[in-house]
């Protein structure tokens, strides 16, 4: 497992080796020209206006701002732009699109690179060209919003860890670790729900990669080293509001999730579980509506798997047509897809997109969208060893976030920081379907 691909015996023409960072370092070129003709140099994302917001407060007042938008929706993202604006605002925009645009290339060509340097070489530039090309990732590079940094960043930690593996021996001090820790840190400060994440990387890299005895401290680093980044978060919000906590807007989504007559989704108008008026605080109320939210599924145990179906159709289903739900309204690809194109142009169009046809194609997208993937996850297991490893890890962070959309609301916009990782399971899945993984076994045979 630790040996590369050279010590090995397998030769890979240069020309190919290195398309793996030329093909996303073109494809960054032509972003930093679709950057530069934006108005404003930069898209805005779902939650863009409010980060924007925060970040007018942050600018204004201070790090220790009181305003309630940077506790309700957490305050990295914004302070993420705070930090790369600080020498001049006016710029605040396009270099947060150039340094998601960089961040994305440099994660896609070093992931491929560490992929051609173990046996799932040949999917190498197959995954470039589908992350590369794909429009909904490649596009929201330049959004203003947490998805694409999480995106790039679990696929860097994916393309540490293969590097981890190949070392002849592993130590617990290995700056591969450390890195490993930061770049989760920086993901959890922008989105902190994906503290959940980083226990489950180090977890697993602890079980597969180190012995019983140094499986607790990789565990504890990990913990430590991914915490450091979001508990500014909890400092912050301690001094400028008396209370500690990340963000408190947990129990509006889980509250809008459920409740008489919910579907799991968003719904225009829904208020959600009816919870009676709570006096206190932000971080009172918060815990108030998460606490009346469980009460509620507890109340309605019927109800629970009728709104998980739902939360998770939701969850998988395409950006856009009859069975879409969720919040990727300003999903720049949304510009340019066609079939968006042909149900706004007339109603013979709207009809066909939204109506049985669409259905159809909507559900056969979903099957095999998801069936691609899971396909994907059963050849990786296959192989054995550090591709046993790699399926653990791809599908336990795309579970988490689904589980997560569970709890709180079904939203496809969900699956946009863990969709750089579905892409590699459906590339290997769609590339094995006539040809056997090299299992230990069959390497042993060809020797």
């Amino acid at each position: 497992m630790g040996k590369s691909a050279k010590s090995r015996g397998i030769h890979w023409p240069a020309g190919w080796r290195k398309s793996l960072w030329v093909i996303p370092g073109f494809a960054l070129l032509i972003k930093f020209v679709i950057i530069s003709q934006l108005p404003g140099h930069a898209w805005l994302g779902a939650d863009g206006d409010n980060y924007l917001k925060g970040l007018d407060f942050l600018i204004q007042e201070g790090f220790l701002s009181k305003n309630g938008i940077l506790h309700y929706w957490p305050a990295g993202y914004p302070l993420f732009m705070f930090t790369v604006g600080a020498i001049n605002y006016q710029w605040v925009l396009p270099i947060t699109a150039v340094l998601q645009s960089l961040l994305f290339a440099l994660s896609t060509a070093y992931l491929c690179q560490k992929l051609h340097e173990t046996r799932l070489r040949r999917f190498a530039l197959p995954a470039s060209l589908a992350l590369t090309l794909s429009p909904t990732l490649t596009l929201n590079t330049s959004a203003i919003g947490y998805e694409l940094i999480s995106a790039s960043v679990f696929i860097l930690v994916i393309a540490l860890i293969i590097d981890l593996a190949q070392l002849p021996k592993r130590t617990i001090l290995n700056w591969r670790v450390f890195l490993i820790g930061i770049l989760l840190s920086f993901n959890n400060f922008t989105q902190p729900r994906f503290l959940l994440s980083s226990l489950i990387i180090f977890v697993l890299v602890g079980l597969f990669l180190y012995t019983k005895k140094f499986f607790l401290p990789i565990v504890i680093i990990g913990i430590i080293t991914s915490f450091l980044l979001p508990s500014i978060l909890v400092v912050r919000n301690v001094l400028a509001n008396d209370f500690a906590t990340i963000s408190t807007n947990l129990g509006v989504t889980m509250r809008l999730g459920a409740g008489d007559g919910a579907t799991g989704g968003y719904v225009n108008g829904f208020p959600g579980v009816d919870c009676p008026a709570t006096e206190g605080g932000p971080i009172e109320v918060d815990q108030a509506l998460v606490k009346c939210t469980i009460n509620w599924y507890l109340d309605n145990p019927a109800e629970i798997f009728r709104l998980a179906l739902n939360k998770t159709i939701y969850f998988w289903s395409p950006w856009f047509g009859p069975v879409a739900n969720g919040s990727m309204a300003r999903n720049p690809w949304m510009k340019m897809n066609p079939f968006y194109g042909l149900a706004t142009e007339s109603q013979a169009g709207f009809d066909l997109v939204f109506g049985p046809f669409g259905k159809v194609v909507s559900w056969l997208w979903i099957l095999a969208y998801v069936g691609s993937m899971m396909f994907g996850a059963v050849t990786l297991w296959r192989y054995g060893g550090l591709e046993r490893l790699l399926s653990l890890l791809l599908t336990s962070l795309i579970a988490a976030s689904w589980l997560i959309s569970l709890g709180t609301l079904g939203d496809h916009r969900q699956r946009l920081p863990v969709l750089s990782m579905i892409i590699i399971l459906q590339v290997i899945g769609v590339f094995s379907l006539r040809r056997r993984p090299v299992t230990k076994t069959a390497s042993k045979r060809r020797r």
